[in-house]
């Protein structure tokens, strides 16, 4: 009886295996279907943003810091090469540009996008080779969005800069693994400790553990912002041999994908040895993602891969250099391509050589103004503007120096046909005083056209536009200043397009200067701008009759509009 109730009771355990067995086969296979299900739907989801997205401007928007860690590998790569220095740069409002522009998926992608439009091409082939991948970009739509895929997977680094971090690794020392290998001897000693004495043993793991914990929180803090570099590094490797193995790509972007294949190849051992680091490349939130971190924890096995990880990383400098670019490249010209979609109209530019300094603009427009009115202009020499306050004049030279930059970064112009050359762009617009160092707004003002003048050196001739001339000083001495530089601006192969309330300077320099003007219209209730740009130096004169509008003081009025007339019959002043 005993032997059958111990048959019947071994049966049944059997029995109890098998059906484990089998629900335990089940939910692995259900949790395999609803991961691939949910695979299957992320992809569906993303490749509809990203046809949603295509054509339209970025509505991201950017933390304090996060364009300043944008910005990092344009200041590690921006030396000995043609740039957007930081004055034109905020005048011309670019960070606004680049935000509208930005829809690159990658970290690579949008350091890379930066950068282009900081560092103008002053090499036709350059521009005509990035607006032919542009032309592709737009033109394949599959091959695009089967790019833009791989980008997405490679992702970013949130509120790190990629670019600082990779440089840095050349310096950070690897540090040794004694400490990481003690720990776990002394983990596998606890263990077998408590199988040969449970009670001591248990206190032993427990100890063990706490110190190694302890341990691996104190080293971790020296690297852990490294982590998330060595997980980006990963996914750009293991992206970029993806995109190598892509199909029916054209010609022209296979050449550029063949290229990251051959430098994401050295990195394979990385790729292989990060697989135990907690890299942040999107794996958190599942349980096995979970149980790997309390490993992590116990036996340092992140931080000695990390370190040996580490010796590699700093072999391979070039290839990680080469992926970062070539990436980037390629989806700064789909974010371009998309931008392109997105405006009214866009020309791309045509680029003459010569002695001439040209430009010649149709139809230009400010590509960061709602309802923005076209003007056209074409000159060969320098271009002083007069009219009223509001009336267009900033507007007008921001927009052909945005044109001139644009052409040469990312060969696309806001016009129906913008013709230039190869310049070097400046600006002297948007200045303020200089408390920090104690800098009066005068003194800014001179040295920011110094560093103009400054500029004008080698064979590529400077394009400058300044925002009313030294408008931090007195008229006489204004007027004096402002027509000496100009007018040796004029003459030293720079052209120039300033803007300015003194008519007398456009007598003194009709020589050197072409005269245009912008003009409002005046009626007893109000005032109109047709923001238009207008033949010829400014004929008007209305601040006095602003007063008026506004509800000034008839005396007031009265009094100011003698004054003006008495000094434009005697050329002196006399206050009434």
């Amino acid at each position: 009886m005993t032997r059958y109730i111990l048959s019947l009771t071994a049966e049944k355990d059997d029995s109890m295996k098998y059906i484990i067995l089998a629900a335990v086969i089940v939910l692995v296979a259900y949790l395999a279907y609803l991961g691939i299900k949910q695979t299957k739907t992320n992809k569906t989801k993303l490749i509809a943003k990203l046809k949603a997205q295509y054509g339209n401007p970025s509505e991201r928007q950017y933390e304090p810091t996060e364009l300043d860690n944008i910005a990092f590998y344009y200041n590690n790569h921006k030396e000995g090469k043609p740039v957007v220095d930081d004055i034109t740069w905020n005048d011309l409002e670019m960070d606004r540009m680049f935000a509208l522009m930005n829809t690159t998926q990658s970290s690579a992608g949008e350091e890379y996008l930066y950068y282009k439009l900081r560092t103008p091409s002053e090499k036709l082939e350059e521009v005509e080779e990035f607006n032919s991948v542009v032309h592709i970009m737009d033109e394949n739509e599959d091959q695009r969005i089967h790019m833009q895929e791989r980008f997405h997977a490679i992702g970013h680094t949130l509120k790190l800069s990629l670019s600082n971090y990779i440089s840095s690794f050349q310096e950070l020392e690897e540090g040794s693994k004694a400490i990481d290998y003690l720990c776990n001897i002394l983990l596998i000693a606890s263990i077998i400790g408590f199988i040969i004495v449970p009670k001591i043993g248990l206190l032993f793991i427990l100890g063990v553990i706490t110190f190694n914990i302890i341990k691996y929180y104190s080293e971790k803090a020296v690297y852990e912002s490294y982590f998330t570099c060595v997980g980006y590094l990963v996914r750009l490797a293991s992206n970029a041999s993806e995109l190598a193995k892509l199909e029916g790509m054209d010609p022209k972007i296979r050449t550029y994908l063949d290229e990251l294949e051959k430098h994401a190849k050295p990195l394979e051992k990385v790729v292989s040895k990060a697989k135990l680091i907690g890299t942040g490349n999107g794996s958190g939130g599942n349980i096995a993602e979970a149980i790997l971190d309390y490993v992590r924890l116990i036996t340092h096995i992140d931080l000695i891969q990390f370190k040996s990880v580490l010796s590699l990383v700093k072999g391979h400098a070039e290839d990680i250099e080469a992926l970062l670019s070539g990436i980037g490249y390629l989806e700064s010209a789909i974010a371009v391509a998309s931008y392109r979609r997105s405006l009214p109209f866009y020309a791309e530019p045509e680029f003459v050589s010569g002695p001439e300094l040209v430009i010649r603009m149709q139809d230009g427009y400010h590509p960061l103004l709602a309802e923005p009115v076209a003007n056209n202009i074409d000159v060969d020499r320098s271009v002083l503007l007069t009219g009223s306050n509001a009336s267009g004049k900033s507007t007008f030279i921001k927009t052909v120096a945005l044109c001139a930059i644009l052409s040469q970064t990312i060969a696309t112009a806001p016009a129906h046909a913008f013709t230039t050359r190869f310049y070097r762009t400046y600006t002297s617009m948007a200045l303020k005083d200089n408390l920090k160092n104690n800098e009066s707004y005068y003194m800014v003002e001179i040295k920011s056209l110094k560093r103009i003048m400054d500029a004008n050196e080698g064979e590529v001739p400077v394009l400058c536009f300044v925002d009313e001339v030294l408008r931090g000083t007195n008229t006489i001495e204004r007027v004096a200043a402002s027509s000496q530089i100009l007018y040796n601006m004029a003459k030293s192969n720079i052209l120039c397009f300033a803007a300015t309330h003194d008519i007398e300077l456009t007598y003194l320099l009709e020589d050197t200067f072409e005269n245009y003007h912008f003009k409002e219209t005046v009626t007893d209730n109000d005032v109109t701008f047709d923001y238009i740009l207008n033949k010829g130096r400014a004929t008007t004169r209305n601040a006095i009759r602003l007063l008026k509008i506004l509800g000034y003081d008839e005396k007031i009025i009265e009094s100011a509009e003698k004054t003006a007339e008495d000094y434009m019959a005697t050329g002196e002043w006399h206050r009434r």
